[in-house]
């Protein structure tokens, strides 16, 4: 899925995507963590999707678009 950070903090972002309504989170300890460090608002990013009972969580974060499918 891909999409673009919204809000960054050392250990967790929260992202918008048009195939989920809402904000989606995401936590640096369900990705690389050095793809953490390289974040900033407004990047573009690809990443796999997983619901708890909280919601969308955003797992295995990476910078960039996806190839199309």
């Amino acid at each position: 899925m891909n999409s673009s950070t919204t809000a960054y903090e050392s250990e967790q972002l929260h992202l918008r995507s048009s195939a989920y309504p809402t904000n989606i989170f995401g936590h640096r300890s369900m990705s690389n963590t050095e793809i953490f460090d390289d974040l900033t608002i407004g990047d573009d990013i690809h990443f796999r999707i997983r619901f708890n009972r909280e919601g969308p969580t955003a797992v295995d974060v990476k910078l960039g678009r996806s190839p199309a499918a």
